[in-house]
């Protein structure tokens, strides 16, 4: 292992994510951020873990989505789909691939695509003008380069947004590194998302608020236990990330006027983190658990929390074929499922090489 030559990687990783910190800093989040949906990655595993995870290593072929160091040779020759109908007719669907050529290395990619429905058009009077509807997709291809115990990758998306007669593009890049233990059950990842530049916006002289996050987590697993914790750290750039709805707070003062709730360090902290672990009672079968706090806090209502921010799901592996299941909760008007099966390609490629 050269490690000059590794060393020098993570040098320039590390230089591109300190010159990423400025935009970064003027960023915000909570709905402002164009090309929000860029975020919306939605497969079993990832949803099942609460949402976010950068410290996967090589045993999903959606990983590079969320860190594109995380691919590995073992899960080349995967295809995969997800299929996630969220709240409001609105559904999601994914399908991602991943090669490994032996020349050039590791490859993966795919596409989101995301409808949002149809709806009603009116003028400023009310009057009826038509239906219209809604939907957006990014795709990408993503290559990683592992020098154990190193690994880093990058991933070039196309984003697109449609809003009736209104359209969006633009291109960005995720940088991801990972570092993974040469005798544990131990990942460590980083990952700086959406560094790029519109194309177009929705209307001409429109602000541009980059969509850009910066994740740090950690998967770790007993060597005895059969449980692997995750750790996941997001929205990096900004320590206060809770936003307080002011119409929310029943307290007046002395003139009558509404006191805005105070935010708890616990949340601004706490907000920052999504907590996962999986039972792996072998490598075809596990099963999921994931906790998002920020999601907890922002969805749930005063009353009642129900089980906003938990999800759970499970994996099951029949020789080339595997079937994921999560159910997540956003809200307590209930949960939503989400299905990804996968197929390994290799035997049908074999097959026909054969022939």
């Amino acid at each position: 292992m050269n490690l000059r030559f590794v060393s020098e990687l993570m040098y320039r990783f590390l230089l591109i994510l300190l010159s990423v910190l400025p935009v970064a800093g003027f960023s915000q989040i909570g709905g402002t951020q164009d090309f929000a949906f860029l975020h919306f990655v939605k497969y079993a595993k990832v949803e099942a873990l609460g949402g976010e995870l950068v410290s996967d290593r090589g045993r999903d072929v959606n990983s590079f989505w969320n860190n594109p160091a995380s691919q590995t040779p073992e899960r080349t020759q995967w295809a995969s789909f997800s299929f996630f109908p969220f709240y409001s007719g609105i559904n999601n669907y994914l399908v991602s691939f991943a090669v490994d050529e032996k020349k050039t290395g590791t490859w993966s990619g795919g596409l989101s695509y995301t409808d949002y429905g149809s709806f009603q058009a009116k003028d400023d009077a009310g009057n009826d003008l038509g239906e219209f509807s809604s939907n957006s997709f990014y795709t990408g291809i993503s290559y990683t380069y592992a020098l154990e115990p190193f690994s880093i990758g990058g991933t070039l998306k196309y984003a697109h947004s449609r809003i009736g007669e209104y359209n969006a593009s633009g291109l960005f890049l995720d940088l991801g590194g990972q570092f993974v233990h040469p005798k544990k059950d131990w990942v460590i990842g980083l990952v700086v998302k959406n560094i790029g530049f519109p194309f177009s916006m929705y209307a001409d002289g429109q602000d541009y608020n980059p969509p850009i996050d910066i994740q740090l987590g950690t998967s770790f697993k007993p060597e005895h236990m059969p449980f692997r914790f995750s750790l996941t750290a997001h929205s990096l750039y900004q320590y206060d990330i809770v936003y307080l709805d002011p119409n929310n707070s029943d307290q007046l003062d002395q003139n009558g006027n509404v006191v805005p709730e105070e935010k708890s360090t616990f949340d601004k902290i706490a907000s920052h983190f999504v907590l996962g672990g999986e039972f792996v009672f072998s490598d075809n079968f596990n099963i999921r658990l994931g906790y998002n706090h920020l999601r907890r806090s922002e969805l749930r209502i005063e009353e009642r929390a129900a089980l906003s921010g938990f999800s759970f799901g499970f994996m099951a592996r029949i020789k080339s074929f595997s079937l994921e299941y999560t159910r997540s909760f956003y809200h307590v008007e209930g949960g939503r499922n989400l299905f990804t099966i996968a197929m390994n390609l290799n035997p049908i490629f074999s097959k026909d090489l054969s022939n």
